[in-house]
């Protein structure tokens, strides 16, 4: 009677466990398994298998108590393989790699959490490659934001940026390279002060402070400085000799002037602006003085003077005119005093 007792246990025991765990299939429209696993309670538990269309393996890996666990694996539609991701505690990936389609790794990270189906957080050391297995670039993850410093190479090894990070995210010290390890650009970024204002990336950084360019050469190219991510006061371009090129002058972000200048003197086209960006002046220079035509604006791009000049005197005809465009009554002829 025992006997029979412990036999029935086990009986019901097994009975239960297969009633509680059931094999789930998902179809796709052509009649092709899209996923195919199990079911505990209504939590997805055991092996699970998901495939394309053409009925090549899409992912591979287990579940426990509804959780991802240990090692997944997901593959194009080719067969290779897309990536890893091992997991621990809490549906937290402690490593993740992916590949490129020719089996190369293209990214190695620690600790990824899972925010949802489709999109991931990342901390801990991250690096990623090109495809000939050289380092595209290498950085650190805290509390889900890029800190310390982070440095990106070209496909030839070179060093192309540094970007050292503090605090929320926020960037300081910014460094580009040419390909031949020559320094292109310095500068610093920090925190936006007006929110409302569009950030040049997806962040709350923004260009701040002295910035400067270089040639490949290692000479300068620009100078100058931002505020709150817009060009202010002074900048300056050089030619690739090193030989001063232009300057040009912003205030809030507008740009108020524009000069051109060949050995250090004022030397082609300068303009000069409105705050709307409307072009206020446009002449030309040749050797520090004035030449040809020289035309004013209104603020809405009506022309109301134009002067002509000679070694920076007025010579030839000078017409003014009304807002509205139409031309003054005034004499027309030719002026040799100078402005």
């Amino acid at each position: 009677m025992i006997n029979m007792k412990i036999v029935l246990f086990i009986f019901v025991s097994l009975f239960s466990c297969y009633v509680s765990t059931q094999e789930n299939k998902v179809y796709f429209k052509n009649g092709q398994v899209s996923e195919i696993g199990c079911y505990t309670n209504e939590r997805r538990t055991r092996l699970w298998k998901g495939y394309y269309e053409n009925g090549q393996i899409r992912f591979i890996g287990e579940y426990l108590r509804g959780q991802k666990i240990e090692v997944w694996k997901y593959y194009y539609r080719t067969a290779q393989l897309m990536r890893i991701e091992t997991y621990g505690h809490e549906n937290v990936v402690e490593e993740w790699k992916s590949y490129y389609r020719n089996g190369g790794l293209k990214e190695i990270g620690e600790t990824v959490e899972k925010v949802d189906k489709d999109n991931y957080t990342n901390s801990g050391k991250w690096i990623g490659y090109y495809e000939c297995g050289q380092i595209k670039f290498k950085g650190k993850h805290l509390n889900k934001k890029k800190t310390g410093e982070w440095k990106y190479y070209h496909s030839n090894g070179q060093l192309e940026k540094i970007e050292t990070y503090g605090n929320e995210d926020v960037l300081g010290v910014w460094k580009t390279y040419y390909s031949n390890g020559q320094l292109k650009e310095i500068g610093k970024t920090g925190e936006r002060i007006n929110k409302d204002k569009p950030p040049p990336w997806k962040s709350n950084n923004t260009y701040t402070g002295k910035w400067r360019g270089y040639y490949d050469n290692g000479r300068l190219k620009f100078k100058g400085k931002y505020f709150d991510g817009e060009k202010n006061g002074t900048w300056k371009y050089y030619y690739y000799n090193g030989k001063l090129q232009r300057t040009e002058e912003h205030k809030n972000g507008y740009r108020d002037a524009f000069e051109n200048y060949e050995n250090e003197k004022l030397d082609g086209e300068w303009r000069e602006y409105y705050k709307n960006w409307q072009v206020k002046y446009i002449g030309n220079y040749k050797g520090q003085l004035k030449i040809g035509e020289w035309k004013r604006y209104n603020e809405n791009g009506v022309l109301i003077s134009l002067k002509k000049y000679e070694n920076d005197t007025l010579n030839g005809e000078c017409r003014e005119y009304f807002r509205s465009g139409k031309l003054k009554n005034m004499p027309i002829g030719n002026f040799t005093s100078r402005t």
